[in-house]
């Protein structure tokens, strides 16, 4: 592939990558969420949760936009740098106990969150292969999962996990 078609295609990659990276989740709960067991004793109030997700979601927001992506062999690197912020923000969501209420909702974003874990997983071993065409139908996939994740955020009152920039 030519290296201006492979930048191009790099590019975009990294644009929906980003789209997809910096949900408070992607997808659809997965009955392995963690989220029902916490280090917490009680439950947090909503109020609580959302002041506490939203420091993590928008710490990540910040991390990602820190290195732009202006190369195109620079995409497997920035996708691991993405991948390993990414795990960061999962464990600390995993940790936080939402209040009964919230409950279903907290675990499709922290579902959203494993899922795209998985994708991010499928896509840098690609990205590492140079399969970046490979790469494509997991952002496509993720984005479309993503759309009902923000929208349950922001019913819930989050802020900057219901956001994309």
């Amino acid at each position: 592939m030519p290296y201006k078609k492979l930048a191009a295609t790099a590019a975009s990659v990294a644009v929906c990558a980003a789209a997809v990276c910096i949900v408070a989740g992607c997808g659809e709960a997965s009955s392995s969420t963690s989220s029902g067991t916490s280090e917490m004793t009680a439950p947090l109030t909503q109020a609580q949760l959302i002041a506490t997700a939203d420091p993590i979601c928008a710490h990540y927001l910040t991390e990602l936009h820190a290195h732009p992506l202006k190369k195109a062999n620079e995409f497997s690197q920035e996708l691991q740098r993405l991948y390993s912020n990414h795990q960061t923000e999962l464990s600390e969501l995993q940790k936080l106990r939402p209040p009964t209420a919230l409950a279903s909702d907290w675990a499709k974003i922290v579902g959203g969150h494993e899922a795209l874990s998985h994708d991010m997983t499928e896509a840098l071993r690609d990205a590492h292969a140079g399969e970046l065409r490979a790469v494509t139908p997991l952002i496509i996939s993720g984005s479309r999962r993503q759309a009902a994740t923000l929208a349950i955020a922001r019913r819930d009152g989050f802020k900057d996990c219901s956001r994309v920039r």
